[in-house]
């Protein structure tokens, strides 16, 4: 059977800086981001801990389960 468009079977791999530079590139910008969400994490909680119990009873969240349920919204993305 002959097909008009033959397409690769596999995708073409990812081209990324090779060597130590690119190796130590990539640690840098893993750990800048590992800082970054913990940061927004820990301020989101911060956040919401300032609030009252009213406010936290509307939006659905009981005080005990702020920093379970910020973590379950911002789960750390692998990359």
């Amino acid at each position: 059977m002959t097909y008009i468009l033959d397409l690769p079977k596999t995708l073409p791999e990812r081209r990324t800086a090779g060597g130590a530079c690119g190796k130590a590139g990539r640690a840098v910008a893993r750990f800048v981001n590992d800082r970054i969400h913990a940061w927004t994490v820990w301020r989101t909680v911060r956040t919401l801990q300032s609030m009252h119990d009213r406010t936290l009873k509307d939006i659905g969240i009981p005080r005990g389960e702020i920093e379970y349920r910020v973590r379950e919204l911002m789960p750390r993305g692998e990359q």
